[in-house]
């Protein structure tokens, strides 16, 4: 976003204008204390949305009646503009030469550009590219969830008198969680490696991953409801031919279930039949007994095997318990032994040695084997417990089965007739096809698994085409880069020499990294010149990424520098001189007074390094950053050939912002 700020200034409670005009590149209004330096980057601010009036209190406040900003974009002029602590804000373009011959009047201040502090964020968003309207990551989503908007911008571009070499806070705005957060997540937004149709195919693809997570739990709860009413379909078929003496239909429970819309109409339409010499009875109960007596006869066997197992898991453990109390040597220590006699060398001792020795390595080997054998024991158990229950619930059903058709033989001596026993089999049969037929059939579950599977995979194609992870990666290698290109050339203290910045965009943290990999994160690096240094570096970096990616980006390479010299000079408050004195802002002890030629030379390459950047920047990608500081500084001897005087634009130390 190739956009430059031309003008920042206040039209008086008289209708005179007070303007200050910036350049590209560097600008310096420089002065004594309370003059109204640190307004400008207030009032820039405020004019850019701020919901908070931040301006210092004081002689411009009281006279103040309209704030204003004017920006330059390469077709156009943007004039922004606030009335004092209102909920409103001025937005109008013009043409690109018409503040040629024109200055900013309160006559173009007329009412109806006056607008809800909202809209003029999404309008003044929209001629940075600020156009996304859904940010969502979810198909399912609160309504709370923060469009990215120009205030999110802010952060890159105002380093304020508190900021500017403060070791706890990096970022302006981020002492707020939720607006750190934002402006992290915006990120990748104003840097344009994600679009609209980003979030809109995140969101497809949520839905889609929601879907499939449904479908496959809901897959073997339908297999298992399904075999289910299977098993009692089947038995209630078992149950009718007992009582009847004869099938209800000649069909299969699988054609039954396969076919089941055409089998409800057949089972509807069928008449209730009785075999009364059949003795279909007798063999279902003979049947099912003889299943249950098996059933019974395996489970007694498991039953044993599991006892068993149970008494051999009981006594490893009792060995285990034993091997671990027992002391046991790791080595066999021998000496050579003689005959007292004739002083001849014996083997005995050696031979009793390796002997130990395998006894050891054997104890040690047993020792490694104890928790495998465990392991192995326990696996085997729940295997035969899950046998155990698989025959006790199939011992379940046959009890079931057998009590059913004993029921139905009992209604008989009722005065419940045969008929009336087989209709309502019938009917709960015709039921359970009924339920069937609402039921997705396990291979319609596959198929629109399988469907949403490739939905899943196709939209997670059309994401991957971003290579977000591989973009953020490098444009955090480019920031580090840079960075530390540009650290190297400023006054960090010894022991961080030469330094080696890190600076992450997942968390937007940052920390000098040692040899070792020790991370020392800003609030550990000692002094307010290294502080000051690390915040130049980096948001001298986010300058040069911003210009570089200019054609995507909409963060314009704009950036504030609120008083930055105060790390040498902080006894700014007592500047009121016509000239300015660094000897005076120092304090009184005397060893820092004897240091402030060597202050002053740091502030002068600090000034260096900054013009030096914007040359660089310019010479590469054809843009200039601003750089607005404000600062006491003033006199200072920049490397020839450059003239400190040629990068003020404002001097208040006579007369200030408003007189």
């Amino acid at each position: 976003m190739n956009c430059h700020v031309k003008k920042i200034g206040v039209i008086d409670n008289y209708g005179d204008n007070h303007i200050v005009n910036f350049k590209e590149g560097v600008n310096v209004i420089t002065g004594k204390s309370s003059t109204g330096k640190s307004a400008i980057i207030e009032i820039f601010d405020y004019c850019f949305g701020s919901s908070d009036f931040t301006i210092p209190d004081g002689v411009i406040t009281k006279n103040a009646k309209i704030y204003f900003v004017l920006l330059k974009f390469e077709n156009s002029n943007l004039l922004l503009g606030r009335k004092g602590n209102d909920t409103k804000a001025f937005i109008k373009e013009f043409g690109n030469d018409y503040f040629k011959d024109n200055e900013v009047t309160e006559v173009l201040f007329n009412k109806q550009n006056f607008i809800t502090l909202s809209n003029f964020k999404k309008e003044l968003g929209s001629y940075f590219g600020i156009t996304i309207t859904d940010t969502h990551v979810s198909s399912f989503y609160s309504n709370n969830n923060s469009l990215p908007t120009i205030r999110s911008v802010m952060s890159y571009l105002l380093q304020h008198q508190n900021l500017i070499a403060n070791k706890h806070a990096i970022f302006y705005r981020f002492d707020e969680k939720e607006k750190r957060e934002h402006t992290i997540e915006h990120f990748k937004i104003f840097l344009g490696l994600v679009d609209q149709e980003y979030f809109l195919t995140f969101q497809k693809l949520d839905k889609y991953k929601l879907e499939l997570k449904k479908l496959e739990q809901e897959a073997p709860k339908v297999s298992s409801l399904i075999n289910n009413i299977k098993l009692k379909i089947q038995m209630l078929l078992d149950e009718y031919e007992a009582i009847s003496g004869c099938k209800l239909e000649n069909i299969s429970v699988d054609k039954l279930y396969y076919n089941s819309e055409e089998s409800l109409k057949l089972i509807q339409n069928s008449y209730v039949k009785v075999n009364s010499g059949s003795d279909r009875n007798n063999y279902h109960i003979e049947l099912l007994e003889k299943k249950r007596n098996d059933n019974i006869f395996i489970l007694r066997k498991e039953e044993k095997k599991y006892r068993e197992l149970r008494s051999s898991i009981s006594a490893m453990n009792i060995y285990s318990d034993m091997l671990n109390k027992t002391d046991v040597p790791l080595e066999v220590k021998e000496h050579i032994t003689k005959c007292p006699l004739c002083n001849l060398e014996s083997d005995t001792i050696e031979n009793e040695a390796d002997k130990l020795f395998d006894a050891i390595s054997w104890l040690n080997d047993e020792l490694d084997k104890t928790p495998y054998v465990q392991r192995s024991y326990l696996s085997k158990q729940n295997k035969i417990k899950d046998c155990i229950d698989k025959i006790k619930n199939e011992l379940s059903e046959i009890d079931k089965k057998i009590e059913s058709i004993e029921k139905s033989n009992k209604e008989l001596k009722k005065r419940n007739s045969i008929n009336e026993q087989l209709i309502k089999i019938k009917l709960k049969i015709e039921a359970y096809l009924e339920n069937i037929i609402e039921i997705k059939k396990p291979s319609e579950l596959t198929s629109e698994i399988n469907k949403f599977k490739k939905k899943v995979a196709i939209t997670q194609q059309e994401l991957d085409k971003y290579k977000l992870e591989g973009k953020i990666k490098d444009i955090e290698d480019y920031i580090n880069r840079v960075m530390n290109y540009i650290a190297k050339d400023l006054d960090f203290e010894k022991s961080y020499q030469p330094i080696n910045l890190k600076f992450s965009l997942k968390t937007f943290d940052i920390w000098h990294e040692k040899e070792d990999g020790k991370k020392v994160y800003l609030r550990s690096m000692g002094s307010g010149a290294n502080w000051l240094y690390t915040h130049l570096s980096l948001f001298l970096s986010f300058q040069s990424l911003f210009c570089k990616e200019e054609k995507t980006c909409v963060i314009p390479p704009i950036l504030f520098l609120d008083q930055p010299t105060q790390v040498y000079f902080p006894n700014v408050t007592s500047d009121y001189n016509k000239e300015f004195n660094p000897s005076d802002l120092i304090g009184n002890n005397e060893e820092k007074i004897s240091k402030v030629d060597d202050d002053i030379k740091s502030v002068e390459n600090f000034f260096n390094q900054i013009i030096f950047f914007c040359e660089k920047i310019n010479n590469k990608y054809a843009i200039k950053p601003q750089i607005i500081i404000i600062d006491h500084a003033d006199n200072l001897n920049l490397e020839s050939p450059r003239e400190f005087n040629s990068y003020v634009i404002e001097r208040w130390r006579e007369n200030g912002f408003i007189n």
